[in-house]
């Protein structure tokens, strides 16, 4: 681009394609987990609403006051019906479950009765279990310490305490312990198991991206050498035969086809490009586009012209450039500019790098890509001036093989009107 349009611009923004998915998508594993947790204490609800259903029964049938545990049971099925419609409050509810269940106790075990030990004592070190259910450490804790607290109180409000009864008393005390040492090994191997499908999650992800990776770029890029293939075929069907020339670009095109499915297959986020790097100049980047587009161009009307920085160089792969980068931006720009509209290529120096930039006519870059480029992995694909369609990666594309290169893409529109692509390379190794 001309020096005197690089100040008129609007937005300015570095794309980054496919970002990590090992990070974007961990908060889905999260939400995995929770719903189990939910589950879980759905489960738990119900069963201690039944044993409370239970106990009404009993006092009813015995002539006892069932007010307390019909109260408790109307409460937990209360917190049921907000668990189900609050998810994310699932931690406060479960220590408000355990207190109701702790309140519940105390009111179960007054006035102190003759028996140091009755049926509820015996089943308290069953709630030290329930934290570790939840998947809280500290609830199994609490709930331990609130167990032998009533152990204790238990013991010194019915002293002296017969042999029988210390007995008894004694090993309630180390049932509950064990209880606790129980939720911690569950607590474990819950972390553990947390860890493993993490690590397992993120490694099929990593996989999957991988692959739609190459699905995309195979099915995207090899569109262009494709219609020029298939371009020179039919002249030479029109004529009635193949020159040396259209053998000669048959075969460059094969090549460029090939030489994407190697790239594509090769390709990874932390890799880099399939061939070598080797310093090439911006002329001979600028030939390579011409003869691969230059046809798709012509249909058109459109030519790609160097405006500037012929005599520069980059530390590059120029096929790689070329064929999954530049190529990319050039069908993009013709696609939205008018017909006979001249496609603007040029090369400035920038730190210890070159920008080779594409100028072009057209109506520019939405809002909301110019917002937040690396948003989706492909964006809805808009049709061109003349209805052509597309499928939405080439950007993409663009900049995550701009990456594999050691640089980046840069988009923005310009205040005269058009889009501007950039590709800032390294000028040495």
């Amino acid at each position: 681009m001309p020096e005197a349009e690089q100040p008129a611009e609007t937005k300015n923004t570095q794309w980054r394609a496919w970002p990590d998915t090992a990070e974007e998508h961990s908060g889905d594993e999260d939400a995995r987990l929770s719903r189990f947790k939910l589950r879980a204490f759905r489960v738990v609800l119900m069963i201690a609403a039944g044993a409370l259903g239970a106990m009404i029964i009993r006092n009813v049938i015995l002539g006892g006051e069932p007010w307390a545990d019909l109260a408790n049971a109307l409460f937990l099925l209360l917190v049921q019906w907000v668990a189900a419609r609050r998810p994310r409050w699932l931690g406060a509810l479960a220590w408000l479950v355990l207190l109701s269940l702790f309140i519940n106790v105390a009111d179960g075990l007054y006035p102190v009765e003759a028996q140091p030990i009755t049926a509820t004592h015996v089943m308290l070190p069953l709630l030290v279990l329930y934290g570790a259910l939840m998947g809280s450490l500290w609830m199994s804790i609490v709930a331990l310490v609130v167990v032998l607290f009533i152990y204790g109180a238990t013991a010194w409000l019915h002293m002296p305490l017969t042999r029988g009864e210390e007995v008894k008393v004694i090993n309630l005390s180390i049932a509950a312990v064990v209880s606790g040492l129980a939720a911690l090994s569950v607590w474990i191997q819950h972390r553990r198991l947390e860890e493993a499908l993490r690590r397992q999650t993120d490694d099929l992800r990593r996989e999957l991206g991988t692959r739609l990776r190459l699905s995309a770029v195979v099915s995207h890029d090899i569109r262009n050498p494709l219609t020029a293939l298939l371009g020179t075929a039919e002249i030479a069907k029109a004529r009635g035969a193949l020159t040396a020339e259209d053998l000669e670009a048959i075969e460059s095109m094969a090549r460029r086809i090939s030489q994407i499915i190697d790239s594509a297959r090769n390709i990874d986020a932390q890799a880099g490009p399939a061939a070598a790097l080797s310093v090439t100049d911006v002329a001979s980047i600028h030939a390579e586009l011409s003869d691969m587009l230059g046809q798709r161009l012509a249909e058109k009307g459109q030519s790609l012209v160097l405006t500037s920085g012929a005599e520069l160089a980059v530390y590059t792969n120029p096929k790689l450039l070329c064929n999954s980068v530049l190529s990319n931006l050039v069908v993009n720009a013709s696609k939205f500019s008018p017909r006979d509209a001249r496609l603007e290529l040029s090369a400035t120096t920038e730190g210890d790098g070159v920008r080779i930039q594409l100028c072009d006519r057209g109506p520019g870059f939405p809002d909301e890509i110019l917002q937040d480029a690396s948003a989706s992995v492909a964006n809805p694909s808009r049709p061109g001036t003349e209805g052509e369609t597309g499928t939405g990666y080439g950007l993409h594309i663009a900049a995550l093989f701009a990456r594999v290169l050691g640089g980046q893409l840069e988009i923005r529109n310009r205040v005269q009107g058009g889009a501007a692509v950039a590709v800032v390379l390294p000028r040495k190794a």
